[in-house]
């Protein structure tokens, strides 16, 4: 484990997403900002720093990229955001796609758990993998409904390196 930037991994891993992106008709986007919750400094986006490991925090994200990819709908929209304030650091995969039903979102994090009738291919270990990165970093996976209530929202909650 070493000190790295949560924000310039999620830029870069995200950049180089952008043809699968644009290969399935679908808008990528990046967006690191400072958390607007208390305590939150002035630089605190551009200093996302916890400690962990660069190779499974860009694996995790390339499987929430990959996951958001293969469910949004052509002419969809998926968007990478890292936030940090003094305490935690969050890196979040939003997407328009079909969303995933309540109760389905703890199972998904299952291994070989899939959702009955996506129509899209895949082995169910993608969110698997996601949390055991997660938790090996001390960070805590949550799924909810994306904005509005549609689409699917994966959030990864890092403690920030002192």
């Amino acid at each position: 484990m070493q000190k790295l930037d949560v924000a310039e991994i999620a830029r870069d891993t995200t950049t180089e997403w952008v043809p699968h992106a644009l290969a399935r008709n679908i808008d990528l986007g990046f967006d690191a900002t400072a958390d607007n919750t208390a305590n939150a400094t002035a630089d605190s986006a551009a200093h996302a720093v916890i400690e962990g490991d660069t190779l499974l925090v860009r694996e995790m994200l390339v499987n929430l990229l990959d996951n958001a990819l293969r469910y949004t709908q052509p002419g969809g929209r998926v968007t990478v955001r890292v936030a940090a304030n003094d305490h935690r650091v969050q890196l979040s995969v939003e997407d328009n796609g079909p969303g995933i039903p309540a109760e389905e979102r703890e199972r998904v994090f299952e291994r070989f758990h899939r959702v009955l009738g996506s129509g899209a291919e895949g082995c169910g270990l993608g969110l698997a993998i996601v949390r055991e990165i997660a938790q090996s970093h001390n960070a805590e996976a949550h799924l909810t409904a994306g904005a509005h209530g549609s689409g699917t929202l994966v959030s990864i909650v890092f403690p920030r390196a002192a």
